[in-house]
């Protein structure tokens, strides 16, 4: 499966690939989501606006961007491969409202960086995920999916 055709798809929310005019609402989304877990945003606008352009970040390809129908942006997902090796970091943010789009985001970038890997000719792809210590819910959902 080619990374554009990887889709995420729930009944009542609009999927998208992002572009950087999206930058304001990923940093919206991570600063809640942050505060949430670590009592503070963690994250500049500049750091999701550098993400969004990301020289080997291709948002047509493998990033999601996921709005509930007020239309407002509930989730975040990206791969991106890091340098000319297998590495790979991928991150799924979500609004605790839509705690049901988790698993296929988490299957959306596992498996683009899976496709990642193969299109560079890589026989795998190492991923690393940025984790808190304070959230065990992404904890134990990286470790249910075999992240270490």
């Amino acid at each position: 499966m080619n990374t554009t055709t990887t889709t995420v798809t729930a009944a009542g929310y609009t999927t998208r690939r992002p572009g950087t005019g999206d930058a304001a609402e990923i940093h919206r989304l991570i600063s809640l989501c942050d505060t949430q877990v670590i009592g503070k945003a963690d994250m500049t606008l500049d750091d999701v606006t550098d993400q969004l352009n990301e020289p080997d970040f291709d948002g047509e390809k493998d990033g999601w961007v996921v709005h509930d129908t007020s239309g407002r942006l509930v989730a975040w997902a990206w791969v991106c491969r890091k340098g000319t090796g297998d590495n790979m970091d991928v991150d799924v943010v979500v609004h605790p409202d839509a705690a049901e789009l988790t698993g296929a985001l988490w299957d959306a970038v596992t498996e683009g960086a899976a496709e990642i890997a193969a299109e560079h000719g890589l026989d795998r792809a190492v991923v690393d995920i940025a984790l808190y210590r304070e959230d065990s819910g992404k904890r134990a959902l990286a470790a249910a999916r075999g992240f270490v």
